[in-house]
């Protein structure tokens, strides 16, 4: 039995559709699944990280208002240092806690201490601030 060359060419250009649509359908499933890799990413660990830089600057933002409360006798300037003392506190207690209430159920528990160590350090430093 032979077949004719449109049969041939038919046969080649049905098996590369066929081949292209299948590239096709892995290429945008395996764009969905990164989709979803990277929304996950998001709303996780981004959190988790901006919240550890914001309690970090924060932490450095209650260091520099301690050390200028040592220095300085400025009724005024030690007014808005408390005040700044108190909103970097505030911050940071509030990125914590965003940060642990991002973080899986299982791995919640482990890192639930973290909020009562910085709530210790915050009485520490609140009686330096106070000493200063």
């Amino acid at each position: 039995m032979r077949i004719r060359m449109t049969g041939k060419l038919a046969a080649s250009f049905g098996t590369v559709l066929v081949l292209t649509g299948a590239v096709g359908y892995f290429g945008i499933s395996s764009l969905s699944s990164s989709n979803d890799l990277l929304t996950r990413f998001a709303e996780r660990p981004f959190v988790q990280v901006q919240g550890a830089k914001t309690a970090q600057v924060g932490l450095e933002s209650i260091e520099r208002t301690i050390f200028l409360s040592m220095l300085s006798s400025d009724e005024d300037l030690l007014k808005s240092a408390r005040e700044d003392y108190g909103a970097a506190w505030t911050a940071i207690n509030e990125n914590i806690a965003r940060s642990i209430a991002s973080l899986p159920e299982d791995v919640r528990l482990t890192f639930a201490e973290i909020l009562t160590s910085a709530r210790s350090l915050q009485a520490v430093l609140v009686q330096a601030f106070e000493v200063a």
